[in-house]
């Protein structure tokens, strides 16, 4: 990263989950592993988020949650832009989804729900 930031790395724990209503539940978690001590550098940030997805008639909606510790010190308007661009990202993806081109992408996210239990 650019001065004056520090780089961030990040394990998580992928998990899904099928309601017998048809409701999924995707997250991911930051977590330790043995193998992967946190370190000085880069620092070790903190996400919790996920989506849930619920189908309603002939649509799906999707509701996203998420909580970030980048941890270290980044000045708030930074933090701030970060936060807008995610959420301008996701309104891309919606976009891109309508399209032709956005039906592959369904394809894979529907094989990895599928999956779910």
């Amino acid at each position: 990263y650019p001065f004056p930031l520090t780089n961030r790395d990040n394990i998580f724990l992928f998990t899904t989950h099928k309601e017998d209503d048809g409701t999924y539940y995707v997250s991911d978690l930051s977590v330790p592993h043995e193998k992967y001590p946190e370190k000085q550098t880069p620092i070790r940030s903190f996400v919790l988020s996920g989506f849930v997805i619920k189908q309603e008639g002939n649509h799906s909606r999707m509701r996203i949650y998420a909580k970030f510790d980048v941890r270290g010190s980044i000045p708030k308007s930074i933090i701030n832009a970060f936060a807008a661009d995610t959420c301008d990202a996701f309104k891309d993806i919606s976009k891109l989804l309508k399209t032709k081109e956005g039906e592959k992408y369904k394809s894979m996210a529907k094989d990895v729900l599928n999956k779910a239990k």
